[in-house]
């Protein structure tokens, strides 16, 4: 109460959601950086999925501080959908069990937010972390965002941000909460790509997105039983792919689109590639033949029809890259190249 008597609300009232599964080992970590922040959140909830190790005891030793939600396992996006039903922030954060934030994550965001208030979501640059192997970078590198935003605090179109690396990650999102009730919430019953659905149902609406270049979360590769560790069947890329060349076309973004879906597929093809899957190549090749550029097209039919090839330019390219450090982006080790 002020001294004139009016209430004083404070300008952001935030939810953290945070989605764990067995996470007794790492889920100390999440909390602390959550609980460490400049910026207080006004609400942790922890949504426990089904967890059959130690990770309810390890949460609940934080106290009050923390919500505790248990549900049978029913997957991350069931998770975390259960814990924007429960959030009573107007703002929603995410992040998962296996990662965690740097300390300011939150007050820069709402700083970027008040500079900002035409704004609905915001997210960041983050570090891609190969802990064990001493290992990390950032997702990208912030001085080659800063050129992007052009002394911006934002991308004016989030599609054309995610095709050059600014498309944030779900640890670093913080979204308004009213948007989930307009777009709806994280995608059921789909294994892969349930957070990047969502977020392009959010850029078809609202295409203006918040990205601070400084990373202001860490995402650890290599946790064994996390979302990173497993591979994904290349069905469920076909899948995500088709859903949203439909629906951006009902949502009259078909063109801003359409370049998000042909870069994405490319790059899984040559990932396919690289882990010598030439069944899966020629199968997305021959699904999205209408949606790839022709000298694309023609460089991979080079490369499949000889499998020694394949290999051979495979190894060879990873090698320059190893070389030279030309990788732009820190990842988990492929498939061995057989």
């Amino acid at each position: 109460m002020t001294s004139n008597g009016k209430n004083c609300e404070k300008p952001f009232n935030i939810s953290v959601v945070i989605a764990a599964f067995n996470a007794a080992g790492f889920i100390d970590r999440a909390l602390k950086s959550v609980l460490a922040q400049t910026l207080p959140a006004d609400e942790i909830i922890v949504v426990d999925d089904g967890s059959t190790d130690d990770t309810a005891a390890k949460i609940q030793a934080c106290g009050p501080a923390v919500r505790y939600i248990f549900q049978e396992n029913a997957g991350v996006s069931a998770a975390r959908n259960t814990g924007l039903k429960a959030a009573q922030g107007d703002w929603i954060a995410f992040l998962d069990a296996d990662d965690e934030w740097s300390n300011e994550k939150l007050a820069r965001q709402t700083a970027l937010l008040e500079r900002n208030p035409h704004l609905v979501w915001t997210g960041g640059n983050y570090i891609r972390c190969l802990c064990e192997e001493n290992q990390q970078a950032p997702a990208v590198e912030p001085s080659k965002v800063r050129r992007l935003l052009k002394n911006r605090d934002y991308f004016s179109d989030y599609f054309r941000a995610f095709i050059k690396q600014g498309g944030g990650w779900t640890g670093t999102m913080l979204i308004q909460r009213r948007i989930f009730e307009e777009v709806g919430m994280f995608p059921l019953g789909i294994h892969n790509g349930e957070d990047i659905d969502l977020w392009w149902r959010i850029a078809y609406r609202y295409p203006r997105f918040g990205y601070d270049p400084q990373p202001l979360a860490i995402y650890h590769l290599n946790i064994p039983g996390s979302l990173s560790e497993k591979r994904i069947p290349r069905d469920g890329y076909i899948q995500l792919i088709d859903r949203h060349l439909q629906l951006s076309r009902q949502e009259n973004r078909y063109q801003d689109y359409q370049p998000v879906a042909r870069y994405l597929v490319s790059r899984w093809i040559r990932g396919a590639l690289f882990d010598n899957d030439l069944e899966d190549v020629r199968r997305m090749m021959t699904h999205f033949d209408q949606l790839l550029e022709p000298a694309f097209k023609t460089m991979m039919r080079i490369l499949i029809t000889s499998p020694t090839m394949s290999r051979v330019f495979c190894r060879t390219l990873s090698a320059i890259n190893r070389k030279f450090h030309l990788r732009r982006q820190l990842n988990r080790p492929p498939n061995a190249v057989k």
